[in-house]
């Protein structure tokens, strides 16, 4: 289970908006998982499959079973 995951907003309408490929990030000699999620001020995060495979990321990093509300 991770301690940290690094979760990098991305700013936009677009939901087929291309973001970097990395990860993970090294911080102290440790890496980090990284997930990549796309929102907008109006709307919060987008619907798309981007955004639930960064929920379905977090979950299984953070040991959250599928029942529970994050």
């Amino acid at each position: 289970m991770a301690e940290v995951i690094l979760v990098a907003m991305h700013h936009t309408h677009n939901t087929e908006y291309v973001v970097p490929p990395k990860r993970q990030h090294s911080y102290d000699g440790k890496e980090i998982p990284v997930v990549h999620c796309l929102f907008h001020e109006t709307k919060g995060l987008l619907k798309c499959q981007r955004n639930k495979d960064c929920i379905k990321t977090i979950r299984k990093e953070m040991g959250i079973k599928k029942s529970h509300v994050l």
